[in-house]
């Protein structure tokens, strides 16, 4: 992806894959609260799971925009899950 190609339909994908992420991440971690203690959300090392959770329903819209040959969508929507895994990381190892 050369960065002088960009369009308006990668930053869709971008933001798609992002909000999805941000959507996702409070649906999961209820999830997970309702089965293990009310904290959860609060621990420091269920953050990088709780978003590592919550980019899985990115492979979903991927698919979808891959079958629809909408293929800028998704690389923007594979660019989100890369920013995804740079925030797991640096939650994981650096903080």
């Amino acid at each position: 992806m050369n960065l002088r190609n960009w369009s308006k339909y990668h930053t869709m994908g971008l933001l798609l894959g992002i909000i999805t992420t941000l959507i996702f991440v409070p649906i999961i971690s209820l999830i997970f609260t309702a089965s293990k203690n009310p904290q959860f959300w609060f621990l420091h090392e269920a953050k990088g799971k709780l978003i590592s959770l919550a980019s899985l329903v990115n492979l979903a819209w991927f698919h979808w925009f891959i079958k629809t040959k909408k293929t800028e969508v998704a690389m923007g929507i594979i660019l989100a899950t890369f920013i995804n895994f740079f925030i797991i990381a640096y939650l994981k190892f650096i903080v």
